[in-house]
């Protein structure tokens, strides 16, 4: 804290989980599933990616992203963002 003003970074994770079991029985068509759940993460990512929050300093920058699977056949798409946070703290002193 600097002359009243904090300052800091900030990480936000966004995750989105799909129930794929109905994706792995026969006939499926698994591909077509697969690419439409990467589709709606990557626009996901077009809205957020560059979004800037009230009292944010920045934008939200895309730092990592990774897919990974959970037992049940969830399928999970996780995207993390970070920005920057500059608040004046208040004195309450009278």
């Amino acid at each position: 804290m600097k002359n009243g003003l904090q300052h800091g970074k900030t990480t936000l994770t966004v995750r989105l989980a799909f129930d794929c079991y109905d994706d792995t029985h026969y006939g499926s068509t698994q591909e077509r599933h697969a690419a439409g759940r990467l589709t709606l993460a990557k626009r996901l990512n077009s809205y957020l990616h560059g979004w800037r929050f009230d009292g944010c300093d920045t934008v939200l920058i895309r730092r990592t992203s990774r897919q990974f699977s959970l037992p049940g056949g969830i399928k999970v798409y996780e995207t993390e963002y970070i920005t920057t946070v500059a608040d004046e703290i208040q004195n309450n002193e009278s």
